[in-house]
């Protein structure tokens, strides 16, 4: 499946069920490893702007919580990185809730844990 089908599935994942299906159960021994934290931060920031896109206001708000939880809970205390931000930044209003999330990410540091 191509990246824009599994932007789909897991969007309609989403809408269905209310949740996210982003595998944290068998991802979450690998927290250590900065490259699994950043692929989540880039499926949740490439959601987001689908949701964006599709207008829907309920579909976003789990998104945001799943963005502060993995920031909560990467071991690294890794932020999003500048491709994360870009995504978002490029596909979202200015007055988007998920842009506000990662400046306050970024100006807060380890505050905002």
């Amino acid at each position: 499946m191509d990246d824009q089908g599994v932007l789909v599935d897991l969007y309609l994942q989403l809408v269905y069920t209310g949740k996210l299906p982003l595998l944290y159960d068998t991802m979450v021994h690998d927290w250590e490893d900065g490259s699994v934290v950043h692929e989540l931060y880039a499926i949740l920031c490439r959601l987001y702007v689908f949701a964006e896109k599709a207008r829907d206001a309920t579909a976003k708000n789990p998104i945001i919580q799943a963005l502060e939880a993995t920031r909560r809970c990467a071991v690294l205390c890794a932020l999003p990185g500048p491709r994360h931000i870009n995504v978002v930044f490029g596909g979202t209003p200015k007055n988007s809730p998920a842009r506000r999330l990662l400046v306050d990410m970024w100006g807060c540091g380890d505050l905002y844990l």
